[in-house]
């Protein structure tokens, strides 16, 4: 033979004896009294009476009967579909409509010149303007005094 042995202890074997052994403490939990067959009510409650009344009667299960019946104005099958076709059909036109190659950059030297004229005379600072920014940044370093120190 060239199979190989059977392994009782493998992870399949493993998975089914975890599964049947929780299986059977759930099956063990619901066969054991129920967490509300006793129900302590706290003896200071102000609706102690109206508790302990509605736990001393319990109310009627309800039957098949109690189950309502569908409603009539649904809308027919068909126009479901037709709506979800229709919603489908705007979605891939919205999606071709913006797709990346559905548009092109042109007119760029006539936009430049529009955003040029729109600025006017905005330029680089000068040289003389950098020192005389700095030469002002200098002066007021040396104008300023640390604040007091708390007392």
């Amino acid at each position: 033979m060239n199979g190989q042995p059977r392994d009782l202890f493998s992870s399949t074997a493993l998975v089914l004896l975890g599964a049947l052994a929780l299986g059977a403490l759930a099956l063990g939990g619901c066969a054991s009294s129920s967490v509300f067959d006793e129900v302590a009510v706290d003896p200071n409650s102000p609706a102690k009476a109206q508790i302990e009344a509605v736990l001393a009667k319990p109310g009627n299960y309800p039957s098949f009967a109690d189950i309502p019946a569908p409603p009539t104005d649904l809308p027919a099958a068909e126009s479901f579909r037709t709506e979800v076709e229709s919603q489908t059909l705007a979605g891939q036109a919205v999606r071709a409509d913006t797709a990346p190659e559905t548009w092109q950059l042109d007119a760029s030297e006539a936009f430049a010149e529009r955003a040029r004229a729109d600025t006017g005379d905005i330029r680089a600072p000068t040289d003389a303007e950098i020192a005389e920014s700095e030469a002002f940044a200098a002066a007021a370093r040396a104008r300023a005094k640390p604040p007091p120190s708390p007392k």
